[in-house]
């Protein structure tokens, strides 16, 4: 992953990098300079999708840590689930019960 901490204090005014952009060496091309012209933009696009990313990951942490918590009760419910499911199918559920593996 990109540390963008080690870009802190950059020049953010988009007519200097224009400028720089401009004064690029002779063997640079256009995509050089666009890439330059573009730096800023690029850089704040990654620390945004850096951000989104950090909130879903502590988001699914507190999902898994809730599913841990409520292990039993999540299993109870489908086990109940199934047997509804049987019962309205007509299934025996002696046999249901003695196959069943949650």
């Amino acid at each position: 992953m990109i540390d963008t901490d080690k870009y802190e204090g950059h020049t953010e005014d988009i007519e200097k990098w224009q400028m720089m952009a401009r004064s690029l060496p002779a063997w640079a091309n256009d995509k050089d300079e666009q890439l330059v012209r573009d730096a800023p933009l690029l850089l704040a696009k990654l620390k945004q999708s850096l951000w989104s990313y950090e909130g879903v990951s502590r988001q699914l942490h507190k999902t898994r840590l809730w599913i841990a918590k409520h292990e039993g009760v999540l299993k109870e419910i489908t086990r109940q689930a199934s047997v509804v499911k049987c019962s309205a199918r007509g299934d025996d559920m002696d046999e249901w019960i003695e196959g069943a593996r949650i």
